[in-house]
């Protein structure tokens, strides 16, 4: 951009070297986006914008992971600045933490004496919905009762995405039999 001019007004000479004016320019600051998208949906509110100095390098930005998310990828990085707003952008991606689990262990109620050994479930992702009453089991001698909750979300410490499911002892008929 312009910054300034020297040697205004001119008034010309025979002596070549005094017939000069001198215009000086400064590269000029243009802005530049940082956007944040999570499962490929941008959240405007962690948008940054800033600017910098035409033909710099930005090759940094800030990590806005949530719980729960992990680095994707990032596109335009690292960002020359251009004239063009539209080219100075950084896109930041995340997903959703995969590989989680869940535990279900299967207690008697009132006692939370272990009927049944607990069951893991692998390859959960986070924010998965586990519905309890999916996970009855029939137990020999027990009958089902009731669950701690009626859902869990998966959550990115598996050591608290735990299903309780509680038993009471059954009661059944019987005969007696004389001869």
């Amino acid at each position: 951009k312009l910054d300034k001019v020297e040697g205004t007004p001119l008034t010309v000479t025979e002596v070549a070297a005094n017939n000069v004016i001198k215009v000086y320019y400064v590269k000029d600051n243009f802005n530049y986006t940082i956007e944040y998208y999570f499962d490929n949906v941008i959240d405007a509110t962690l948008t940054e914008t800033a600017t910098a100095e035409f033909g710099s390098v930005i090759s940094t930005y800030t990590d806005k992971v949530k719980t729960g998310y992990k680095l994707d990828n990032v596109e335009g990085k690292p960002l020359t600045i251009t004239e063009v707003a539209a080219n100075n952008v950084i896109k930041v991606y995340y997903v959703k933490v995969s590989g989680l689990s869940y535990t279900v262990n299967y207690l008697e109620k009132g006692t939370n004496a272990v009927l049944n050994p607990a069951k893991t479930v692998d390859g959960k992702t986070f924010g998965d919905v586990i519905t309890s009453a999916n996970e009855v089991i029939t137990i020999t001698g027990y009958t089902y009762d009731s669950v701690d909750k009626d859902s869990i979300t998966i959550g990115v410490d598996n050591a608290a995405n735990v299903i309780n499911v509680y038993y009471v002892k059954g009661n059944f008929n019987y005969t007696v039999e004389y001869y």
